[in-house]
């Protein structure tokens, strides 16, 4: 835990956002692959991309957010793994990913906390257990958070 009770993440040194892209309506006439939902998250999601699942903590299941609350967008973004800092580890110890839950507002969620504010991205993790990254918050878009599908369960 960091001064202040807030819990410390390894960050990479470099961040690099890609413009979103988010998943469109099935039958729409811009369709392509790129906008439309992968594999991952088909069985996750309505007719209108929004999630029919809770999401929840992988570690500890604590409900993050409710149905019907996050929509289902490709865009990639490097978040750093979910494990203990080690001596020789790596600074872009992380992975890119390209499947993400956007919600907006973060009153929205159940259950979700903040580590410190790294080069305007804030990272979100389960504030019950503490482990994360599951996603992150760029302060400059005020409005979205985005959840990795790849790291909560779904009840």
């Amino acid at each position: 835990m960091a001064e202040g009770g807030e819990p410390v993440v390894d960050v990479p040194a470099e961040e690099e956002a890609v413009e979103e892209k988010p998943a469109e309506e099935p039958g729409s006439a811009e369709e392509d692959s790129a906008a439309t939902p992968s594999s991952k998250v088909k069985d996750l999601i309505d007719e209108k991309n929004m999630n029919v699942k809770n999401l929840a903590c992988a570690r500890c299941q604590s409900i993050v957010l409710r149905p019907g609350l996050a929509k289902a967008t490709q865009k990639k973004f490097f978040l750093p793994h979910m494990k203990v800092k080690t001596a020789n580890q790596e600074p872009n110890d992380g992975e890119e990913l390209d499947d993400f839950w956007l919600i907006e507002g973060m009153y929205t969620f159940e259950n979700v906390g903040f580590t410190n504010t790294v080069k305007s991205i804030k990272y979100l993790i389960c504030a019950d257990c503490e482990v994360g990254p599951i996603g992150y918050h760029d302060l400059e878009t005020k409005e979205n958070f985005y959840v990795a599908v790849e790291r909560v369960v779904y009840t």
